[in-house]
């Protein structure tokens, strides 16, 4: 669920789920939306809208990505950005479906065109954002895309001045490619400057970090660390989008949950930036 900021009931409001559909609604009592999940991890943004504008551009962006083509979706969605009529919030949201598309779709040459024209008046710390997003997009695909090609967007964004995201994009990119052991020092880097820099609004960033390191852990046979990372993952947060990284989850959620007992991680959620350590 999603909550409103009045809690009034009947206001109108869109939900953008970010790479799919878009759900024009109204609040329930409480001023809380309809509930939502997703097989896949996403973003879900809540705008105040009014509802026939929701719906209007609901019908617009169904049209655009129906066409079968890629090529005739990139257009179409290009001529509703730049269609007369649209506030901040709905061209917003008709540019990241453009770029889903070409993120899905698109070759190198095309993505570093996009890249070039967004980052050209961007401050370095945006150009960094926008190369570890673009580059975490390439490698979160199923299967991953461009493997190579999103690592060079990582090293670019890495001249720019490291953090804990960008060293976390690194070390799953190294990890995709074999290479374990370079990815786990990666990883250890990537929590570490998150324990020195944590605040709460970070933690879906760390536990996504945990995850990434404990699927490295279980590939290098060092079982039981890897366990260690995925209770404290899962003891942090309820939301299940971080074990989509963990392959024959049915049979590994059992050991998860006996080492979370064991671990003594209970119903309280633990404070991630005192127990984030680095593996040697």
């Amino acid at each position: 669920y999603l909550e409103m900021i009045n809690d009034a009931a009947d206001r109108p409001y869109l939900i953008d789920i970010a790479a799919g559909p878009i759900f024009c609604g109204k609040t329930l009592p409480g001023g809380h939306t309809a509930r939502f999940e997703t097989k896949q991890p996403a973003t879900l943004t809540l705008h105040t809208l009014d509802a026939r504008a929701c719906r209007t551009l609901q019908r617009a962006l169904g049209q655009a990505l129906a066409a079968p083509a890629w090529t005739t979706r990139m257009r179409h969605l290009q001529q509703l950005h730049d269609a007369p009529g649209l506030d901040d919030t709905q061209r917003g949201i008709v540019a990241a479906r453009h770029e889903a598309e070409l993120l899905r779709h698109g070759s190198p040459a095309q993505i570093n065109a996009w890249l070039s024209r967004e980052n050209a008046n961007a401050a370095p710390e945006a150009r960094r954002t926008r190369l570890n997003n673009t580059a975490y997009t390439l490698l979160a695909q199923h299967p991953a895309r461009h493997l190579r090609y999103a690592e060079s967007l990582i090293d670019a964004a890495l001249e720019l001045g490291e953090d804990g995201a960008l060293a976390d994009t690194k070390a799953w990119a190294r990890h995709l490619q074999g290479y374990d052991a370079e990815a786990l020092d990666w990883a250890n880097r990537a929590l570490v400057h998150f324990s020195r820099t944590c605040t709460a609004p970070q933690a879906p960033e760390i536990i996504e970090a945990l995850a990434h390191r404990g699927m490295i852990l279980w590939t290098l046979q060092r079982r039981l660390e890897a366990l260690d990372d995925w209770a404290l993952a899962s003891a942090a947060t309820e939301d299940g989008s971080w074990t989509l990284f963990i392959p024959d989850w049915q049979r590994i959620e059992a050991l998860i949950t006996l080492r979370r007992e064991r671990l003594g991680l209970g119903a309280t959620p633990p404070d991630l930036c005192a127990r984030v350590l680095p593996q040697s």
